[in-house]
């Protein structure tokens, strides 16, 4: 499998030990940025940042990965995105609150959202590509 391959040699390059022959789940460190996947006949990376800047979605999350390595990756990008889980306290948000107050988060562009999981959980989204060529959930 290529992306298994390509997965190894983003270990190798870091000094990482890469995923057993048989695993369908990985989760690994490097430096800067953590990967998780599963399924490994797939490739699915995701750059985690442990700190929330101040407007959350406006950085580019991917520049710690190597922009080569990237570059080489098998098969076809189905979904890139942005995502950021903040308690709503930390957004100071409550149902009754204009939307365009979180427009900060979604680099000053109007927002949209919904409650989820029963009322436990917010989501909101511009529906924008941006700069970086990401979407922003």
């Amino acid at each position: 499998m290529q992306e298994r391959q390509h997965l190894i040699t983003l270990c190798e390059r870091f000094g990482v030990a890469p995923p057993e022959k048989e695993a369908d789940h990985f989760i690994a460190t490097f430096n800067s940025f953590q990967y998780a996947g599963n399924n490994m006949a797939s490739l699915v990376l995701t750059a985690f940042m442990y700190t929330i800047p101040e407007r959350s979605f406006c950085g580019f999350r991917l520049k710690k990965v190597p922009v080569d390595w990237m570059s080489q990756t098998p098969g076809q990008v189905i979904v890139a995105a942005h995502t950021t889980i903040v308690a709503a306290a930390g957004i100071n948000y409550d149902e009754n609150v204009d939307l365009s107050s979180l427009s900060t988060y979604f680099a000053d562009n109007p927002v949209i959202g919904s409650k989820v999981t029963g009322g436990a959980a917010s989501v909101f989204t511009d529906f924008r590509i941006h700069v970086d060529g990401l979407a922003v959930f």
